[in-house]
């Protein structure tokens, strides 16, 4: 029942605007104090907020971004009014506050559309936000909803750079979906448009969504190629919040093939930048995924540092969600160092922050895990009690692995205590379970199998489409030289003969000149002398 979980660092790829705001906020704050009740006071306020989000002081820039909605009602601002909104959406997304970041982002729609002409690219902009916001609930069919939306607006303002990204999204609906052929068309369709328009920041982040797409085929050779064209294209631009994400996906395929020597260098190189940044919610996920390399290397003690870290700044960033997964993860790291009282600790935390956030999931995993940790400590009744509380969550949200794991350990209990009878029944059960998971994984198994495939057929017809059409290109072209060439000599061959025609005739024209001046004179000797 027990699982860590790689804290992947996504802000980057979803919320540009916050690594817009590099610029020092003391120097803002200089310019914000001297500035007039105007809307250079609204614009100075958005941007220092947008710096603080990037460093994760998301309650600071909520309190800036206050301050501008309330002056730009005030001058009836509604750029500056619009743009106030978008940021507060963005502070709460980090914090991973959904229901506050949709209100906020349909806010800033209300305010842009209202806007006419002058705020259609915002909507648009803003329709894909809240499409992504529906897909980081899992609600995938409202998300393609959006996209879509999105799609058809930015092709009617022949928005391409919109059209790409409206693509891109799509494509990551398609994948979770499990249709791996039309996922990979909008990607790479994302990626021709970014390259056309010449979108380096594009272009990382579309060679990401591809290579992210290989890794999970479990095609680490192209997942590579794909990371590494991001790579260099983010150095080349100086981009170091997207350098940095990077790096933490390199990594993350070397973890995932063993590597875990190139893994931990890569992290490093992540966290470097990410410090030197201080980009906190970067900066946590690094030393997450260092946790988890170090644990994978059952070197607990350093495992256990990296999570702290991690745990203190997802604090500081307001990321409850990713503490609790944290706090559980520290316990199990605590487990296996057979430190049970600070392991149950950590999970009696993780499964208050869960209880609070309503995440059913989260609580199923903690409340089992504190069973096994009671069971372990030899206190039946208090496992009992925890285990059973994660088969009735399990069964409540269908989740056939923890089913399986809890009648297991209600199995070894009851064995222990001597209720035998119990102890079979909670076997078969466990049986049970474990034949519909053997089942439910072989459908998915198949299934990927199948995508695969079909993936893998589309691409070679793909291949022998351009081939066919190189082909067929090559052939024109040389058909096209083979008669540049035949018109070209013919050409020739007719300039030469003029050029001959011509000598003949002016020869001609000179041997009749001269014959008739010839008879002339002779006609004048022939001529009787008038005395």
């Amino acid at each position: 029942m027990k699982k860590a979980l790689l804290c992947f660092s996504f802000f980057a790829f979803f919320v540009p605007l916050i690594y817009a705001g590099n610029q020092n906020p003391d120097s803002l704050l200089t310019l914000i104090g001297r500035d007039q009740e105007d809307t250079n006071k609204i614009n100075h306020l958005n941007t220092l907020a947008i710096s603080y989000c990037g460093k994760g002081k998301t309650d600071t820039a909520l309190q800036m971004e206050n301050s501008a909605v309330e002056l730009a009602l005030q001058l009836n601002y509604s750029k500056g009014l619009g743009a106030a909104y978008n940021n507060i959406a963005t502070a709460y997304f980090i914090k991973k506050d959904y229901k506050n970041t949709l209100i906020y982002f349909q806010k800033a729609m209300k305010v842009y559309e209202d806007m006419g002409e002058k705020g259609k690219a915002e909507v648009a902009g803003l329709t894909a936000s809240i499409g992504f916001i529906y897909e980081a609930q899992g609600d995938y069919s409202t998300a393609m909803d959006y996209y879509n939306r999105s799609l058809k607006m930015a092709k009617t303002l022949g928005d391409k750079k919109q059209i790409a990204i409206a693509t891109g999204n799509i494509g990551n609906i398609y994948s979770v979906q499990g249709d791996e052929v039309k996922a990979m068309d909008c990607y790479l369709k994302a990626l021709e448009l970014k390259e056309q328009i010449g979108d380096k920041h594009g272009i990382i982040k579309s060679a990401s969504n591809i290579a992210t797409h290989y890794k999970d085929q479990g095609d680490y050779a192209k997942a590579m190629d794909y990371y590494s064209k991001a790579l260099k294209t983010a150095t080349e631009v100086n981009d170091l919040d997207l350098e940095a994400n990077t790096y933490v996906n390199i990594g993350d395929v070397y973890r995932q093939e063993g590597d875990l020597k190139n893994a931990l260098d890569n992290e490093f190189k992540a966290l470097n930048i990410a410090d030197s940044l201080q980009y906190k919610p970067l900066m946590a996920s690094a030393n997450s995924t260092l946790g988890l390399i170090f644990f994978a290397k059952a070197d607990y003690s350093k495992a256990l540092g990296y999570y702290t870290t991690a745990f203190n700044l997802y604090q500081e960033t307001g990321d409850k969600s990713t503490e609790a997964t944290i706090l559980g993860d520290m316990g199990i790291v605590c487990e296996t160092q057979g430190d049970y009282p600070k392991a149950l600790d950590y999970e009696l935390k993780s499964l208050k922050l869960c209880d609070e956030l309503g995440d059913k999931n989260g609580a199923t995993v903690c409340t089992g895990n504190i069973g096994d940790i009671y069971m372990k400590q030899q206190k039946y009744k208090d496992a009992e009690k925890y285990i059973l509380q994660a088969l009735y969550l399990a069964d409540t949200i269908h989740l056939l692995e923890s089913i399986k794991e809890s009648n297991l350990e209600l199995s070894e209990l009851f064995t222990k205590t001597g209720q035998w009878e119990k102890a079979y029944d909670a076997y078969k059960q466990y049986g049970a379970a474990k034949d519909s998971l053997f089942k439910q994984t072989k459908k998915e198994q198949l299934y990927k199998l199948e995508s695969k495939a079909n993936f893998e057929q589309a691409m070679a017809l793909q291949k022998e489409k351009e081939d066919e059409a190189s082909a067929l290109e090559a052939i024109k072209q040389k058909n096209r030289s083979m008669i540049f060439a035949i018109v070209g000599f013919v050409l020739l061959s007719i300039a030469i003969v003029a050029a001959m025609l011509y000598r003949m005739q002016i020869k001609l024209d000179k041997r009749k000149e001269a014959l008739e001046k010839e008879l002339s004179e002779k006609e004048k000797q022939d001529s009787p002398t008038l005395s």
